[in-house]
């Protein structure tokens, strides 16, 4: 990448990302997520900044800021976790345990006052050459390996988080389209791999093995899709930077999938009372067919048959091996294949079709549909044709 590009996009990235910074500090609910995502980005706004214009006048000007910007690398992951926890957990307060997330920031910058306190003439000297010049070998390697492995410490912690997230929303939602953080989980992973890159990418430049190059443009563009990313999904999902209405889903989000079968079999249902709530269960559905609405979700349907939310989890994990979602979108796809067999293509759209058995939108009717039948309803209509 020429030192052009670099710098126009560099100018981009800042732009979109101050713009950002600013949407989110106008959001008057979510307060505590939106404060960590700003900060988030200010920091990698910085980070980015200083290694495209890093100069021999800058670092004349602020010496002591030649290497303490890269000290930043040790905090920027704790607040990414701290956005996802604030994002998932409503109960997160700022408090005194917090700062525990700030250890890693001051080890990192104990461990980096080499550079940081480095006389003048040898920072102007690295500055000229372009290269990092190391105090000790062996340090230098402890402190990109401590660096590497708050990523990924901080990276697990957030992948476990949203995986529980996913398991509690699948247990009492039949539509997660607009709940879903699938695309957060995604962006996890994707800067274990940015942030792995970039620790490789300082290791061979610093052996001079010029072939690898590119990686820093890989690292240096992957922070370019994060904003872009962000910037998306603040149009498309936007009440997730506004107020996730999940207070149930999100009460006691770190509970494990052990820990529910140890509570159930604590608490666990006679089997002739459980035999009892999964036929009146059933009866429900195929009597009153609530799942036509796309929002139902089971406090709608423990009210309804005057089941507590814990016995009717209970009946479906442990009567029929299922959560909520797949039970309810089950029924919804048996309504479309009834529908398609009495004809309904011919006058309606297959999305038609999927509206009135329940679905809210095409792209979550294809996916459940052929997650359920193994085809998708093109081939499922087909098949229904050519058994006519």
């Amino acid at each position: 990448m020429t030192p052009y590009i670099r710098e126009l996009l560099t100018y981009i990235i800042v732009f979109q990302g101050l713009i950002l910074i600013v949407l989110l500090s106008k959001r008057k609910s979510n307060y505590k997520a939106n404060l960590f995502l700003a900060s988030y980005l200010i920091i990698l706004i910085i980070l980015i900044t200083w290694k495209t214009f890093r100069s021999e006048s800058l670092v004349q000007s602020f010496p002591y800021l030649f290497y303490a910007p890269y000290t930043l690398w040790f905090i920027i992951h704790p607040i990414q976790y701290l956005y996802v926890k604030s994002l998932l957990e409503k109960s997160l307060k700022f408090s005194p345990k917090l700062c525990l997330h700030l250890i890693p920031f001051g080890i990192g910058f104990i461990m980096s006052s080499s550079y940081i306190f480095m006389d003048l003439e040898n920072k102007l000297t690295i500055i000229n050459n372009n290269s990092i010049v190391l105090v000790d070998q062996n340090f230098d390697f402890i402190n990109a390996l401590f660096s590497l492995s708050v990523g990924f410490f901080y990276a697990i912690g957030s992948y476990l988080l949203l995986l529980k997230y996913d398991l509690k929303i699948l247990s009492k939602y039949s539509n997660i389209e607009s709940i879903n953080l699938k695309w957060l989980n995604t962006l996890v992973i994707f800067l274990i791999l940015a942030n792995a890159l970039s620790i490789v990418a300082e290791f061979l430049y610093f052996y001079k093995i010029e072939k690898f190059d590119y990686l820093y443009d890989i690292s240096f563009y992957a922070f370019i899709v994060l904003v872009y990313v962000i910037s998306y999904k603040m149009i498309s999902q936007p009440q997730i930077f506004t107020r996730i209405n999940l207070s149930e889903t999100t009460d006691n989000t770190s509970e494990s999938i052990a820990s529910f079968n140890i509570r159930y079999t604590k608490s666990k249902l006679q089997d002739h009372v459980l035999s009892q709530y999964l036929e009146q269960l059933q009866r429900y559905m195929i009597e009153e067919k609530p799942y036509l609405d796309c929002d139902l979700n089971i406090d709608q349907v423990s009210k309804a048959i005057d089941v507590s939310k814990h016995h009717l989890s209970q009946v479906l994990n442990i009567g029929l091996n299922k959560n909520f979602y797949t039970f309810v979108n089950e029924y919804r796809v048996k309504t479309t294949i009834e529908l398609l067999k009495k004809g309904m293509h011919k006058e309606y759209s297959m999305y038609g079709i999927a509206l009135e058995s329940g679905f809210n939108s095409k792209a979550s009717f294809n996916r459940i549909f052929k997650s359920i039948t193994k085809k998708t309803p093109s081939q499922y209509l087909d098949l229904i044709s050519k058994n006519k």
